[in-house]
């Protein structure tokens, strides 16, 4: 939750500073408000946000990325709030100057309401921006699905019996999972009575005992209640005593077969077992008793890790299946590896992706709609093997297929599927289909392929299967490709020269207007020359991450050549920033460092490593970057002040040569006279009588 919020936040910070959606911006005319509906699309890559709408205080209308609202029509018909009036929405929302979040409330069900959240009990976060201004300027809205909130809340509960509530730091009680509106009311009085606001205990609500147990975020201040049955707590405790006692006879019996094995054997098994717990563990062990402790805490730990991997799973299917179709997945090994472990099965030999349009599918009932999207999945499950990526597209579904089987196997199977698809679904459908590629990276071609194919439903009409291929796009304009300037582009993107990165994309754009490109060979040739910048970026500088970095996802929403030579132009500008910005870093970094080595050089403790860890960094890197900045290591340096410092106490004191060794941070005279005369080749005494002479 805490991690939603951060993202929330986020947004509201992009928002404030993004120039299209200034208020003199938004506020002008309509064209510009038109404007504020791209900027404010989050939801499209965000299924946790039902909407994200913009206010600017003063202003007469709400600005969202599906229309322009007035306030009055937006509170009594687009979303009706069941105890939110007009007079009051609009009085939080000119007075609000901090981040507040309204509890869960029903949405009245209107015919002009937002058709998604019919009926639904939705929660509304409202930050003022800019954040922490002290005189914000406007407002940004997201609206929650009470039902997503509580998706993320089932996680805290083992068992159907339980239930838990999230209460703010204003102590009012925003939702509950698992648990009736009456009963939460109830939870939350008793929980407000008992005045414990953290750890465990056991409390009555309505008449039965509970244990309570309560967490608070560090972040949010947010406390999140568990309540369970006590006597589902205690069957739990009155088995978990039964299953102990049957360990403890298990580890009984062990130790006497231990026993007898040594004492035939002279104790050579139990020394191998020692050695081998000892290898496992990472410690010394001195008893049995020890080795099946230590076991079972490396069970514990396992299935921890087991279940913080499986709650996570979906999320991280997700991200994986979007990093493919936006290009940025990375070696086919490492993307077959962490699909491994996330139950994604990604070994080829080819890939090809899919969309399934249903035509006006977002117009069923909810239920209706839920239920035709499950029976989908499991159809394409007998059929396929391919795994959807969540794109917030209302009327369809994208899939990434893994297949090593031929083109007209794979469009035999998909025509199967038309039939199945529009009886669950109740209507007719549409299936499109990209190229079939062997590089994974290639996958963000294929859907831009089969985003193309789709449109051209229109044509085709519905319930057909239209393959890319079949429409005969790849063969007009496919004899020309920039693939040289391609190449020219890396180049002067790894020399940082921006006056050459934009003649190269001038002479690219100027060249496919004159040879009559189709649409797919200019998306394709966008994706090369954006993937080729971001290449040679990693290239020049491995931990250079590139944000809000152009994707599949936008190639297809751009509207003109021009758009995308802009984004371009933005993005290697960008890259030229940052490395300036990097070597500012540097500069400032080996400063600091020198600074650390001056201060401690006294320290016999003192290491690289200690001194790595005091800046947060890794040792190779600390050492690399004061390598090439300084022409020396941090040891040479570190010895180069203890000598110099050395130098001047033989010089201006009397203090004995062992004192002076401990005063410099060594730890013994005869190590420091060796380096000394390394240095200087004399011995501190020489040296001492040396310049003792000359004064």
């Amino acid at each position: 939750m805490d991690d939603k919020l951060r993202e929330m936040n986020g947004i509201a910070v992009e928002i404030s500073s993004n120039p299209n959606l200034l208020p003199h911006r938004i506020t002008s005319d309509m064209y510009d408000a038109m404007t504020a509906k791209e900027e404010l699309n989050y939801t499209l890559t965000n299924g946790f946000l039902e909407d994200v709408l913009l206010y600017i205080k003063g202003s007469s209308y709400l600005y969202s990325s599906t229309s322009t609202y007035s306030k009055k029509m937006f509170i009594n018909q687009i979303v009706p709030y069941e105890n939110w009036t007009l007079e009051n929405f609009v009085s939080n929302l000119e007075q609000l100057r901090m981040p507040a979040i309204r509890p869960a409330e029903k949405i009245k069900n209107t015919s002009s309401s937002h058709a998604s959240l019919h009926g639904e009990r939705i929660l509304t976060y409202m930050i003022p921006i800019p954040v922490n201004s002290p005189k914000p300027y406007g407002v940004v809205l997201f609206l929650i699905k009470d039902a997503t909130i509580q998706q993320l809340l089932h996680g805290a509960v083992q068992d159907s019996e339980g239930s838990v509530m999230l209460v703010n730091s204003e102590r009012q009680l925003l939702t509950a999972y698992n648990a009736n509106e009456e009963w939460a009311v109830q939870a939350f009085q008793a929980l407000q009575r008992n005045g414990d606001s953290a750890g465990s205990s056991i409390m009555r609500i309505n008449g039965q005992r509970y244990v309570v147990a309560t967490v608070q975020s560090g972040q949010t201040g947010w406390e999140y209640v568990t309540t369970t049955p006590y006597m589902a707590v205690m069957s739990k405790a009155i088995q978990a005593q039964k299953q102990s006692l049957i360990v403890i006879s298990l580890v009984l019996v062990l130790g006497l077969f231990i026993i007898y094995i040594s004492m035939r054997y002279n104790y050579a098994p139990i020394v191998k077992l020692f050695a081998f717990a000892r290898g496992r563990l990472g410690t010394v062990l001195t008893s049995i008793q020890q080795i099946t402790d230590g076991i079972e805490v490396i069970s514990e730990d396992r299935e921890k890790l087991s279940q913080k991997l499986e709650s996570s799973r979906t999320a991280i299917q997700q991200h994986l299946l979007l990093s493919l179709l936006q290009g940025r997945g990375g070696t086919s090994e490492s993307l077959i590896e962490q699909g491994r472990e996330v139950g994604l099965m990604l070994e080829g030999p080819v890939y090809y992706v899919m969309l399934i349009h249903v035509h006006r599918l977002n117009n069923m009932p909810i239920a209706k709609r839920q239920a035709a999207v499950e029976s989908i999945e499991q159809i394409m499950n007998a059929f396929l093997t391919a795994y959807k990526a969540d794109l917030s597209d209302k009327d369809g579904f994208v899939y990434i297929g893994v297949t090593d089987s031929s083109r007209a196997e794979i469009e035999d199977r998909l025509m199967q599927l038309i039939a199945p698809i529009a009886k669950v679904a109740d209507g007719e459908v549409a299936l499109a289909m990209g190229n079939l590629y062997e590089d994974m990276n290639d996958i963000g071609k294929s859907y831009i392929e089969a985003t193309t194919a789709i449109n051209y439903r229109l044509i085709k009409g519905l319930n057909q299967l239209i393959p890319f291929h079949a429409l005969g796009l790849e063969q007009s304009g496919a004899h020309w490709y920039p693939k040289y300037a391609i190449e020219q582009l890396e180049a002067y993107v790894l020399r940082g020269d921006l006056t050459g990165i934009k003649r190269i994309v001038t002479d690219v754009l100027n060249q496919m207007n004159e040879q009559h490109v189709n649409l797919y060979i200019a998306r394709c040739i966008c994706y090369d020359m954006i993937n080729t910048v971001i290449k040679a970026l990693f290239l020049k500088d491995g931990r250079l991450i590139v944000p809000d970095s152009p994707d599949v996802l936008q190639l297809t929403k751009f509207e003109t050549m021009q758009e995308f030579a802009q984004l371009m132009e933005e993005l290697c500008s960008y890259a030229a920033r940052q490395a300036d910005d990097s070597e500012q870093k540097a500069d400032q970094q080996v400063t600091s460092w020198m600074a650390y080595i001056q201060t401690h050089f006294q320290s016999a403790e003192f290491s690289v490593p200690s001194m790595a860890a005091h800046f947060e960094l890794s040792v190779s890197h600390i050492q690399r970057i004061f390598k090439e900045r300084t022409g020396c290591t941090i040891t040479e340096q570190l010895n180069e002040v203890r000598i110099q410092q050395a130098k001047k106490l033989l010089v201006e004191s009397d203090m004995p040569i062992k004192d002076i060794v401990c005063e410099v941070g060594y730890y013994d005279v005869s190590s420091f006279i060796r380096k000394f005369k390394q240095s200087t080749f004399l011995t501190p005494g020489e040296y001492r009588k040396h310049h003792a002479g000359r004064e």
